[in-house]
This record gives structure tokens, sequence and C-alpha cells, in this order.
């Protein structure tokens, strides 16, 4: 994805056109990057644009730029401004995952009271029932993190039993199997961990949002084990088989911090 980014900067910027649609093309490419600048660009769309999608579109992206920079209290603030401009449910249901996991974060950062807390894991729960399995594994991908961060974690196995996402893709498939080995992990459970992330490599070998991901985080639980060798053995597997120059520099860093 990151890649993806830069390459969209680019071609932004060889093109001599200044339409709305590169500058949103530009803003979402530094969002992408979690570039500093990506907020005002969006400001400057909200400023000069009239079309509430791109309104929306603009409010959302500074709701979850907000979120990632761990500011829960005004992401919240920019969600609910953006359902002044939803004009579909699909827009709703995005909004609503991360107002959810906006309160959650207050809850983390010390700043929540409990209606708060209960306000985002009945948000999120409504949501994993939702028909379409996007929706539904992002509600459960978010409350597993959560209960896994409050070390609840029959909760957080519970939320995924029996829950496969193989037919949505190697990177939705990844982020399931990841939370499910951290949660094993941190059960002491480290040979099913294991076991889970080989399979999720196994599924994958051609695509790289599977198996990439699986390498890595196979990678730091030998390192956590004190398994150094095997360790460096996926890291630079990593560093030489990977395309998305972000994955490369993750294998590299990690190689420069064993022992």
């Amino acid at each position: 994805k990151s890649q993806e980014a830069l390459d969209l900067l680019s071609s932004v910027a060889d093109n001599d056109e200044t339409s709305e649609d590169l500058q949103r093309k530009r803003a979402q490419a530094l969002s992408q990057l979690n570039d500093p600048s990506a907020f005002e660009e969006w400001n400057q769309i909200l400023e000069q644009s009239n079309h509430k999608e791109l309104q929306y579109t603009a409010l959302k992206q500074q709701a979850d730029l907000l979120l990632s920079q761990d500011q829960p209290q005004e992401a919240i603030v920019h969600y609910q401004k953006a359902t002044q401009y939803v004009t579909d449910p699909a827009e709703k249901r995005g909004l609503e995952h991360g107002l959810a996991q906006s309160y959650l974060d207050l809850a983390r950062l010390g700043q929540d009271s409990e209606n708060n807390t209960s306000e985002g894991i009945s948000l999120l729960l409504t949501l994993k029932q939702s028909d379409d399995p996007e929706v539904s594994l992002q509600a459960i991908l978010i409350l597993g993190q959560h209960y896994l961060e409050q070390q609840d974690n029959d909760s957080a196995l519970r939320i995924m039993e029996q829950v496969s996402a193989q037919d949505l893709g190697p990177a939705w498939d990844a982020s399931l199997e990841e939370l499910r080995a951290a949660v094993l992990i941190n059960m002491g459970n480290t040979d099913l961990a294991i076991e889970t992330l080989n399979g999720l490599a196994q599924r994958w070998p051609e695509e790289e949002e599977g198996h990439i991901p699986a390498w890595l985080a196979l990678a730091s639980i030998h390192r956590s084990i004190g398994e150094q060798n095997e360790a460096h053995r996926l890291a630079q597997k990593v560093s030489t088989n990977a395309k998305d120059p972000a994955y490369k520099e993750q294998a590299l860093n990690f190689i420069k911090d064993l022992p």
C-alpha cells in the first residue's frame, strides 16, 4: 500500500491538471503515507468543495488520521461531523467502525468513562451481525484487539471462534490470523500460534499480503523464545522476497535489532 501511495503521488505530481479529483488523490496518497501535511490537504478540500461525497471523504480521512495519532476525542468530533454528509449505508458503517474504535481508544488512554466503552462495544456487536462480511470482520478485529489489550484472552478467542477470512483475500486473512496468534501467545500457547501463522503463509504462497505478515510475525515469535537464528532467517526471507518497500524496511530494522 505504501508503494501504491508513492506511485499515486508521483502520477499526481506529473499531471498538469489542478482538478478536484487530483487534489483528492494527492490527499489520499499523503494519508496512506501518514504524512503530516495530509490533514491540511483535506482541510483545503473541505473549504473548496461543495460535493457532499467529497466532504464526507475529507472528514472521514481526517478522523482516521486523528485516530492513528492517538487523538480519539478529536477523531470522534470529525466522525460525527461526517455523518452530515453520508449518502449510503456503507459510508455510515465506515464511520461507525471509526467511532467505536475511538471510544475504545479513550479507555486505552485513560480518558474514558464506562459509558464510552459500552457504546463502542455495542456498536461493534451490531456491526458484527452485518450481512457484509468485511463489515462484520472489521468489527471482530476491533473487538478482538480490544479484548487482547484488556488481557481478556478468552473473550478475544471467543469473538474469533469459527471465523474465517480466507474468502476475503490475503490481507483480511492475515489480519485475522495475526490477531489470533497474538492472543494465543498471550495465553502461552506458542506452538499453536506458530501453527496458525504457518497455515497463513502456506495459504498464500503467491500473495505477499498473506505470507509476508506471517513470516514477520513468526520471526518475532522465534526471537521472543530465544531462537535468534530462525528469527534472522525469516526476516532475511522477507527482506529478499518482499516487493513492498515498507515490508523490506520492517525486516531490515528487525534484523538490525537482533542480538
